[in-house]
């Protein structure tokens, strides 16, 4: 796997709750000096940090966001600027937004955008409610392009 898949399966797993930053700093070290290029989730879950099932989650959920196709045609004009809004903030970068958008255009919005930022754990509610006030006080300035 390559360094910035690990890096992804690293976030996911921490933005997941299953394990924390520090644990996935340990096994980026063990995965340092070692001779052999043992992918993340593997040393994640062969230390205890992940269980199985996690990390099969987590490989499905890398898969679904590295899908080849535009999520901004099949989502709402809300969803593009509060994934903008989050980006400006820093609470989630591009890649991040894109993946919830993903999410988003695959339920056929069944949930909103702000609700899967949440779900997946990028965000929590409280980060969520500010940006909606912002979103509420107005949308002038902002131009309609994909994130």
């Amino acid at each position: 796997m390559a360094a910035g898949q690990d890096n992804f399966f690293g976030r996911i797993a921490v933005n997941r709750k299953y394990c924390t930053q520090d644990q996935v700093e340990k096994c980026k070290i063990l995965q340092a000096n070692s001779r052999d290029r043992v992918p993340l989730g593997q040393l994640l879950r062969s230390e205890g940090y992940i269980t199985e099932e996690q990390h099969d989650t987590i490989l499905a959920m890398q898969r679904r966001s590295l899908m080849p196709f535009d999520p901004s045609n099949k989502v709402s004009k809300h969803s593009v600027l509060i994934g903008k809004l989050a980006v400006r903030e820093r609470l989630l970068a591009e890649s991040d937004v894109n993946a919830c958008l993903r999410i988003e255009a695959q339920e056929r919005s069944k949930r909103t955008l702000g609700e899967i930022m949440v779900a997946e754990g990028y965000i929590v509610t409280s980060e969520l409610a500010a940006l909606l006030r912002k979103q509420e006080r107005g949308s002038k300035g902002w131009t309609w392009c994909s994130v």
